[in-house]
Parts: C-alpha cells; structure tokens; sequence
C-alpha cells in the first residue's frame, strides 16, 4: 500500500513596497521575482535582479524578498505598488 503525501499550505504574510524599475506585463503564470529591498523616506522599495532564470542561485541567495505578480497582470511602472513576501527571518 502507498501512502500519499501530507501536503501543507501555508499562507505567507505579505507587505506593500513601490517598485524600483519598470516591470512588463505578465503572461498566464504568477511570478515571483527575486529582489533586493531598500528602505527609503518613501517606504520600501523592491529592486528585482535583472535575470531571474530559476537555476541563478545566487539572485536567490542575495533576495531580501520576492515581488509577487499575479497571472496576466498588466506593466507596471517604477514607483508603483507591489506586493512583496520578505525572505528574511
């Protein structure tokens, strides 16, 4: 007899910060791009590293935190609004 695995999902809090770049819009998948976060008078701001390729460990290695984009979410601009899952503990 096979047993099946004990899947868990766990919902991870989430923050706004305001972009730093330009990001396109997105296709049929939701994103979650590798970033670096500052601190700013504005708020946060979230950096994504310009490759975000899934084998680039080290992007990975140095994210603060991962902007989350949802499927077909339209281009956005610098300064605006994201929504951002921080990577540190």
């Amino acid at each position: 007899m096979m047993r099946r695995p004990l899947i868990v999902w766990v919902a991870l809090p989430t923050e706004s910060a305001l972009l730093a770049c330009d990001l396109p819009a997105n296709d049929e998948r939701a994103d979650y791009l590798r970033a670096t976060l500052t601190e700013t008078p504005e708020g946060l701001v979230a950096t994504p590293f310009p490759v975000q390729d899934s084998s680039m460990m080290l992007p990975l290695a140095r994210a603060d935190c991962l902007i989350i984009r949802e499927p077909y979410a339209p281009a956005a601009k610098a300064g605006s609004a994201c929504v951002i899952v921080r990577l540190d503990t």
